[in-house]
């Protein structure tokens, strides 16, 4: 977003240039997502923690020392991180790359995956999450399927978008 939002401006403020390095983006985006954990980290930690009460079962057939050393650890922190990343990837990316958008919908979409199998812990109070029988298909899904959607979308350029044949124009695709 801040690329689409400051990088047109160079030609009038040069120091809007460094929004067209990638690395420099990549810089912002790593900043972003670390001052986000760093400061909304311990209120969703202890969020989940009163909502989760005893933490994440622990499994019995684990090592020993799991069940006194993680014993109270809440489940769930990888939505933290993923809120993180995704703030950050959003605020500092290209967003007319379509590759930006496939590595956030397969990224986001594992992380759905995980919340559903951590969800599923807490709530039967069991270290068995979601059975493979669920969670393969969603994660089938996440990566080899739906990426493919982002490969027409968002369009390059408005005459990509529409199809004009002899029965008239026609939207193949949607477009920002």
């Amino acid at each position: 977003m801040l690329y689409h939002l400051l990088y047109p401006l160079a030609g009038d403020i040069p120091a809007f240039n460094v929004f067209r390095y990638i690395t420099f983006r990549s810089g912002g985006a790593v900043l972003t997502a670390l001052f986000i954990c760093l400061i909304f980290g311990p209120r969703i930690i202890d969020w989940l923690r009163s909502k989760q009460g005893k933490g994440q079962p622990i499994r019995e057939d684990g090592p020993a020392s799991h069940i006194v050393t993680k014993q109270g650890t809440p489940t769930m922190g990888g939505f933290l991180i993923l809120i993180g990343m995704a703030v950050g990837t959003l605020l500092w990316c290209d967003l007319s790359n379509k590759y930006v958008w496939i590595s956030l919908f397969v990224t986001v979409g594992f992380g759905g995956v995980g919340f559903i199998d951590d969800y599923l812990k807490v709530t039967r109070r069991s270290s068995k999450g979601s059975s493979p029988s669920r969670g393969s298909p969603v994660s089938r899904s996440a990566c080899c399927r739906r990426p493919t959607w982002p490969t027409r979308w968002p369009c390059p350029s408005p005459s990509m978008c529409w199809s004009i044949s002899a029965s008239g124009a026609s939207c193949r695709s949607p477009c920002w």
